[in-house]
């Protein structure tokens, strides 16, 4: 019955998107997927009507009914004739509300996914955000994922565009790939889109959660530059969120002056780097939506470059979950991690879960003091001990792979739990 499903959805779409033929943003990568979709349909709504796929609706049942308008009806029987009546009315008559744009999250858990989402869509741009080592039990290596990730740069047409991350040497090497012409975004210098004086700012505020101002920099595009800041975002690879979205911006036609404004208005999703006021005024960077290598080197970094302009002295505590679906390579990936901890300025080390435990042995083997390190098997044990011991105007990092559900553990943390359906990843 499910592949039945599958079929009808996808000869339903593909139907409406040849009949309305509207222009298609595909966007896929490791890390960043559904920030970097956010970014460009937050963008692009200024100026046009569009449609992005909701929260993750990025496989071969989310994409197709994003297409179609609709939502995931799961077991409903009813609701799925619904999907299917709505498709057919779309073939049938003319909706002239169709949107001409659609911005589309494509995610890949095993080989081939990517294929089939573009047989669907056929973008006519692509943009790859980043590559890491994620779903390894089916793609065996950071190769596999690559191949699987470029299949979207190799499916565009002639007058279409690669949207590339300049600075991922396996992700700008797609433009190999294509005969579509290529515009790149990143920090070094040979970026089309490029991003300069980059830096964490700082305002007046009673407590160290009030004076974080976001992150800061200048866009540099055909020799102009405009200033941007992202006032709810905190980690550098937002700049890169950000970058992408300028680049698919200028596409379109729009100035940069216009696209600056649009990304003013850019917040991390639920459980996505976002910054929370936490217990005894403490500051969480809540990114326990999902976790891999690469994402995960990079909010430790976000954890560290955060300095109170007052000169006030803050604890940095990480408290990581396991990255799941590593495969063989799981214990070395988080043993790195563990590694790159031990050169950090991190206060205490808290770890949950059976794989985590190679985090806290590898900072301990690499020099870590074994007195900042604590390892639960539990998320419930880790939750009471952070309860009793976070200090004032500590920074704690919460991540953890999706299976692992840490909003659980942060709901329990924020300063404000009532609003949990609202601040995380549980009441999306």
């Amino acid at each position: 019955m499910k592949k039945i499903i599958y079929s009808i959805i996808r000869l339903l779409a593909r139907g409406v998107l040849k009949k309305y033929k509207p222009d298609v943003v595909g966007i896929t990568g490791s890390v960043g997927k559904t920030t970097t979709k956010d970014a460009i349909a937050l963008v692009m709504s200024g100026r046009f009507h569009i449609r992005a796929s909701e929260r993750s609706m990025n496989t071969e049942v989310g994409l197709p009914l994003t297409v179609l308008g609709c939502e995931n009806p799961g077991k409903n029987v009813l609701a799925w004739l619904l999907v299917f009546w709505k498709g057919l009315w779309l073939l049938v008559h003319r909706d002239h509300e169709y949107p001409p744009i659609l911005v589309l999250e494509m995610a890949a858990d095993k080989k081939g996914d990517i294929a089939y989402l573009c047989s669907i869509t056929q973008p006519r741009i692509g943009v790859v955000t980043a590559l890491s080592e994620v779903h390894l039990a089916h793609f065996k290596s950071l190769e596999g994922v690559a191949k699987e990730k470029q299949t979207l740069i190799a499916s565009l047409p002639r007058n279409g565009w690669a949207v590339l991350n300049a600075d991922d040497p396996r992700v700008v090497k797609m433009k190999e790939l294509s005969d579509a012409q290529c515009i790149t975004f990143g920090i070094e210098e040979h970026a089309t889109v490029q991003a300069i004086d980059v830096s964490l700012r700082y305002k007046e505020g009673e407590t160290f959660f009030d004076r974080i101002n976001g992150l800061g920099f200048k866009v540099i595009y055909k020799g102009t530059a405009t200033p941007i800041l992202l006032s709810q975002s905190v980690g550098y690879h937002h700049v890169y969120t950000a970058l992408a979205a300028c680049a698919v911006g200028t596409l379109f036609d729009m100035n940069p002056l216009e696209i600056g404004e649009r990304l003013g208005l850019l917040a991390p999703g639920p459980g996505r780097l976002r910054v929370l006021k936490g217990i005894n005024h403490s500051v969480l960077l809540d990114d326990s939506y999902n976790s891999s290598p690469l994402a995960l080197e990079r909010a430790l970094d976000t954890l560290c470059d955060l300095n109170d302009p007052q000169g006030n002295g803050h604890r940095r505590i990480a408290v990581l979950a396991d990255m799941l679906d590593l495969g063989k390579a799981s214990q070395e990936a988080h043993e790195v991690i563990g590694r790159k901890i031990a050169g950090l300025p991190i206060d205490q080390l808290v770890t949950i879960g059976h794989d985590s435990m190679f985090i806290a042995e590898a900072a301990k083997n690499d020099g870590m003091d074994a007195a900042k390190l604590i390892h639960f098997d539990d998320m419930k044990s880790a939750e009471a001990y952070l309860k009793e011991n976070i200090q004032e105007e500590d920074i704690l990092l919460v991540k953890g792979s999706r299976g692992i559900h840490l909003e659980a553990l942060v709901e329990k943390i924020i300063d404000e739990p009532h609003r949990g359906r609202e601040l995380l990843v549980s009441g999306h």
